[in-house]
C-alpha cells in the first residue's frame, strides 16, 4: 500500500534497439519558464524509469523527461540526444537536477530529500541503493498495536488504539491532540447512532451484506450491531448474503414458522420432489403443517429449473486457487522473482499471486510494488504500519481467531506470523472477544 507516485522505479529497464534517434532542442524561451518549464520537470520527477539518452556533451540522462528538464531549466540551445548510455560516461548525473524541483519525498533510510533527484544525487555519492519510500517529508516512525481498541482523540477523531492517537500527536504537535475518552467518540450501544437505516444504492446493495447467526441476510454490520442491543445471542458469521447450510432452524417450530410466515427472506432452495421454495424456512414450516412429506430434502441452493448450462459453467470456473494446488509450490531456489506485492509477498508465478487477490481482495488492497526483484524487510505491512497513515485509520476487521484489528494493513502483518489467519468479517468482532 504504497503512498509514492514513483511508478517509474516499478518499471526494468527497456532493451536498447540499434536505432539511435537524434532529437535538436531548441533554445526555450525563458519567459516560458513558469509556463512549461516548471510541469516539465515536475513530470520528470514523477517518472525515473532508466531509459539512458546521451548527449552530445557526453552527458547521460537519466530518461527523455529528465533530458527535457535540463534543457529548459539551464534554457540549452541546440542540444542533441541519441539512444542508449554514452560510452565513456555511461551513469547519469543526477546531482545535477538535485533543487530544481522542491517536491519534498521520503527515502527508505527514512531521510527527507528536497526531491527524488536530490535522493539520488545523496544515493550516487555515498554509493548506496536508496528509493523513494512516499511522497512528502518522512513522518515520525512509532510502534504500532494491531489490536483494535477504540479510543476518541480531543478532535472528535476515533482513532485504532492508544498508540495510534499518540502517533498523530508525535506527527502533528501543532494540533496538541490529547485523549478524551476510551472507546467510540458516541456510544456503541446508542441506537441513536447505531440503529441508523443504512443508505441502499446499487452499488452497495450486496457489498455490505452480512450473515448472522440466526440464519438471516442483513444489510449490514450496523444492522446487526443494532439488533443485538436487544439480542445479545446474535452473532455474525461472515460477510455476504447466507446459505443455506448457514441456517441453524430455531429449537421452536413455531418460530420456524414465525419465520416463513413474516420475513421475506429471498434464499430459493430445490427439494429433492423437485419443487422449488422461497426458503428454507418455508420448506421446514410446510413439513410441520403436514403440506410437505418430511422426506423431502434440500437438494441444492437456488431454483430447481436453473438451466444446467449454467451449472456447468459455474463447476467448471476458472479458481486460480485449485489450479495452484495442482501445480504445487513454486521452485522459489531456483526462479526469480515476477514482483514483489503490496502484502510484503515475493510471487514467484501470476497463479499464485491471482489466488492471493482472489481470497484478500475484498478487504485488502493489492498492488505491484517492484518487478523483477524479492520483497524485502521495509515491504512488510509490520513496516509499513509504523510510517504509513493508514496505520491510524479505524477502519476494523475480524479475524478468524476472534480478535479485532485495526485496520487492514494490521491483520495482513499479523497474518505475516500466522499463516492460516484469516479475515473472517469486516468490523470488529461480535461477539467481541473477553
Amino acid at each position: 500500500m504504497s503512498e509514492s507516485f514513483y511508478t517509474g522505479q516499478l518499471i526494468p529497464a527497456m532493451l536498447v534497439v540499434p536505432v539511435f534517434v537524434i532529437i535538436t532542442v531548441t533554445a526555450p524561451v525563458l519567459s516560458h519558464w513558469r509556463i512549461k518549464g516548471e510541469y516539465v520537470c515536475v513530470e520528470a520527477a514523477k517518472n525515473i524509469t532508466y531509459d539512458p539518452l546521451c548527449a552530445s556533451n557526453n552527458q547521460t540522462f537519466q530518461n527523455f523527461m529528465t533530458f527535457q528538464c535540463y534543457a529548459r531549466y539551464f534554457d540549452v540551445h541546440g542540444l542533441t540526444v541519441r539512444r542508449g548510455a554514452c560510452s565513456t560516461n555511461p551513469e547519469p548525473d543526477h546531482c545535477v537536477l538535485s533543487f530544481v524541483v522542491w517536491r519534498q519525498v521520503c527515502g527508505f533510510d527514512n531521510v527527507t530529500y528536497s526531491s527524488v533527484w536530490e535522493l539520488m544525487c545523496v544515493a550516487q555519492r555515498q554509493r548506496k541503493s536508496n528509493t523513494v519510500q512516499y511522497e512528502g517529508p518522512c513522518r515520525v516512525q512509532c510502534p504500532m498495536s494491531l489490536a483494535y481498541k477504540p479510543v476518541c482523540s480531543s478532535e472528535d477523531t476515533v482513532y485504532p488504539n492508544t498508540e495510534a492517537l499518540k502517533c498523530s500527536a508525535l506527527r502533528n504537535p501543532e494540533r496538541n491532540i490529547t485523549l478524551k475518552k476510551r472507546g467510540l467518540c458516541w456510544s456503541r450501544n446508542s441506537p441513536r447512532i447505531i440503529c441508523q437505516p443504512p443508505k441502499i444504492t446499487l452499488k452497495n446493495e450486496q457489498k455490505n451484506q452480512v450473515c448472522a447467526s440466526n440464519g438471516v441476510t442483513y444489510a449490514s454490520y450496523n444492522t446487526v450491531a443494532c439488533l443485538r442491543i436487544y439480542n445479545h445471542g446474535l452473532r455474525i458469521l461472515h460477510d455476504g448474503p447466507c446459505n443455506y447450510k448457514d441456517i441453524v432452524y430455531p429449537k421452536d417450530v413455531t418460530q420456524t414458522c414465525h419465520l416463513a410466515d413474516n420475513h421475506v427472506i429471498m434464499m430459493p432452495v430445490c427439494g429433492s420432489n423437485n419443487v422449488t421454495y422461497p426458503n428454507p424456512f418455508v420448506l421446514k414450516c410446510a413439513q410441520h403443517r403436514g403440506i410437505v412429506s418430511s422426506d423431502v430434502k434440500i437438494r441444492l441452493q437456488g431454483n430447481c429449473e436453473k438451466d444446467l448450462m449454467d451449472e456447468d459453467v459455474l463447476e467448471y470456473e476458472e479458481d486460480p486457487c485449485k489450479e495452484q494446488r495442482n501445480v504445487g509450490p513454486s521452485h522459489k531456489e531456483t526462479n526469480k522473482p515476477l514482483f514483489c506485492a503490496s502484502d510484503g509477498k515475493s510471487y514467484y508465478s501470476t497463479i499464485e499471486y491471482a489466488c492471493a487477490v482472489k481470497t484478500n481482495n475484498d478487504w485488502f488492497h493489492y498492488s505491484i510494488v517492484r518487478i523483477g526483484a524479492p520483497c524485502d524487510r521495509r515491504d512488510s505491512p509490520c513496516e509499513k504500519l509504523q510510517v504509513l497513515s493508514e496505520a491510524l485509520v479505524a477502519d476494523p476487521i475480524c479475524g478468524s481467531d476472534g480478535i479485532s484489528y485495526a485496520n487492514p494493513m494490521a491483520l495482513m502483518c499479523a497474518m505475516i506470523t500466522e499463516p492460516r489467519l484469516k479475515k473472517h468479517h469486516k468490523g470488529a468482532c461480535v461477539p467481541p472477544q473477553r
